[in-house]
């Protein structure tokens, strides 16, 4: 819906100007004064406006009349913010993709923006298929300026960095990360090493069936487990060579037939393979303080990781509250082309994470700048997860984990599979009977097979602590 605005620059001489306002409506009476206050300030020099209205800001799409410097507009646009007291606003010059001056102001009426949304039914029952297909790791990032869901693939990251000063949500979007991978994928498909110096921040977690180690707090061990995933990454990099494949996605969906010998004589049999192997994903929060502490230690396997990890499927998930030289050196940062920066304290901490100011003027309470692997930055509502919600998408991977048929990755000890096994056979035996039994009184082979299904059904019911057939 389009709508017609009179605005009137004051001076010499006073002048009617028409300007096309879009969105206008979709917006709270309040914040259309403000958006009337500013057009009416910037007078002429705009001749057209698009209002996009996210979940905690307004966005101005400003497009400007011909001959019109962006930097007059930039300048206009401080003088008459400052004068409405409107405050914390950002200018984009210019908007990503489009030839139009951005200007994001607060929302009068903010709205917080819940996990549940992209993780409950509504949301995943209406783009499940099209996340299967086309992400193998989906992380939700938020809700746009738009209001539009903004959902990546981890896997084509391949690596990612995120920042903020403290309280202002970067251990919400961890969370929001992870819950969003175990309620999307099975513990074969996604495993995570977590390292948590603080002892209390993701200690929800620790029963998960997805985890490699038990959430990790000790130092020493965070290096081991670094020194492990570096073994694991050149493990996997001889399997594709093996297996003649270039990466992960294509190493799981393999034609999985006897190979040749090479040059050297050497041939290697099926059997030497695993038939699929799963993605990790390594999280360390409070990176600043591990690099305080081992860093000398753990920066070389962490820069292999990210200089070679993303073909074995080995994904790198790094937070700090601290940005610095020392903490991000450039080596390792030029490898983690993905940023999430949280309201920071400083322009020199926003230019260290983003390579760009603009994460000091955020609002704060989750709200973020995103820069993608191509260098574009986008503003974003991270989603806020409670505790209770934690632990219910723990509870259920952990019961469904436990409650999971055979053949689809149920662990079980080789003795609980042998007696298993045993019970079966046994009923299995009993076929020839109950078929001599049938021929006798003249009833129907397929009943009896039906009955002998039955009878194995519930021997495999009975060894499950929970029913998996429910």
């Amino acid at each position: 819906m389009k709508k017609e605005s009179k605005v009137a620059r004051s001076g010499e001489t006073e002048k009617k100007v028409t300007i096309r306002v879009e969105g206008i409506e979709a917006v709270s009476p309040e914040d259309a004064e403000k958006v009337a206050k500013i057009l009416d300030g910037l007078g002429e020099d705009i001749v057209g406006c698009r209002v996009d209205k996210g979940p905690t800001v307004i966005r101005l799409a400003l497009q400007m009349r011909s001959g019109v410097r962006y930097s007059r507009i930039a300048k206009m646009a401080n003088q008459i913010l400052l004068d409405l007291r409107i405050h914390p606003a950002r200018i984009e010059i210019p908007i990503p993709g489009h030839d139009a001056v951005g200007i994001e102001i607060p929302r009068s009426d903010p709205i917080e923006v819940e996990c549940s949304e992209f993780i409950g039914k509504a949301w995943y029952g209406r783009y499940q298929e099209a996340v299967k297909r086309a992400m193998s790791l989906p992380v939700v990032f938020g809700k746009d300026v738009g209001g539009n869901f903004v959902v990546e693939d981890l896997a084509t990251m391949p690596h990612m960095l995120v920042s903020g000063a403290p309280g202002q949500g970067s251990p919400q979007f961890l969370h929001s990360v992870i819950c969003g991978l175990v309620a999307t994928r099975m513990p074969e498909q996604v495993q995570f090493i977590i390292a948590d110096p603080r002892c209390v921040e993701f200690t929800p977690y620790s029963k998960l069936p997805h985890l490699v180690v038990p959430v990790i707090n000790d130092m020493r061990k965070i290096v081991f487990s670094l020194n492990w995933a570096v073994a694991e990454m050149e493990k996997r990099l001889k399997m594709f060579a093996m297996a003649r494949v270039r990466n992960i996605a294509d190493f799981n969906s393999r034609n999985r037939g006897a190979f040749e010998s090479d040059m050297f004589g050497d041939s290697f049999p099926l059997a030497d393979l695993p038939a699929t192997l799963p993605y990790i994903v390594i999280i360390i929060s409070d990176f600043d303080d591990v690099m305080e502490k081992v860093g000398m230690e753990v920066l070389p396997d962490i820069q292999r990781l990210a200089a070679k990890a993303r073909a074995a499927g080995i994904h790198l998930i790094l937070e700090t509250e601290r940005p610095d030289k020392k903490v991000l050196p450039g080596t390792l940062t030029a490898n983690i082309p993905v940023r999430v920066a949280f309201r920071s304290a400083s322009v020199k901490e926003s230019r260290m994470v983003l390579d760009d100011e603009g994460a000091e003027s955020l609002i704060g309470q989750g709200d973020a700048l995103a820069r993608g692997r191509e260098g574009m930055v986008r503003r974003v509502q991270a989603p806020s997860i409670s505790d209770d919600e934690i632990a219910r998408i723990v509870a259920d991977s952990v019961m469904s984990s436990k409650t999971r048929p055979l053949g689809d990755g149920h662990s079980l000890s080789k003795p609980q599979m042998a007696e298993i096994d045993m019970k079966v056979r046994m009923s299995f035996d009993e076929l020839k009977v109950l078929r001599r039994h049938a021929e006798e009184s003249h009833r129907d082979v397929d009943d009896v097979v039906s009955e002998i299904v039955r009878e194995r059904l519930d021997i495999l019911k009975e060894s499950f602590a929970e029913d998996p057939f429910k």
